[in-house]
């Protein structure tokens, strides 16, 4: 995300993203890792490695209620369209409303290049 930094102090951020939270682990301890092995080189300073929680793989929920699911693609079929099911990264809303208790699959609606200049 970014970088910036002075002669006594930097800042480093990153946004981590996988799949499952184990994964999201193993980047948060490689991350953890590289930041203690340069202090190795610099005994004389300190660093402070935060984490701060974005959202996280609804799936984790949806999994619970596979009925909400299972509606939405008996819908998109009875309107006539070919249902598919595929992992995408993304669904800031939906995750976050499926961890406050209501179930929010990701359904595709037409739109493209979502963060892109088109």
């Amino acid at each position: 995300m970014g970088i910036s930094g002075a002669v006594e102090e930097a800042s480093v951020s990153f946004i981590i993203r996988d799949f499952t939270e184990e994964k999201l682990h193993e980047h948060e301890a490689f991350l953890k890792n590289i930041m203690e092995k340069v202090l190795e080189g610099y005994p004389n300073s300190k660093a402070v490695f935060e984490i701060h929680e974005q959202y996280r793989n609804m799936k984790v929920i949806l999994d619970q209620y596979p009925h909400v699911t299972a509606y939405a693609l008996e819908a998109i079929e009875r309107a006539g369209i070919p249902a598919k099911q595929m992992s995408i990264r993304g669904g800031t809303d939906g995750s976050r409303l499926s961890f406050m208790g209501l179930p929010c699959p990701n359904i595709f609606a037409g739109e493209h290049a979502f963060h892109g200049l088109f």
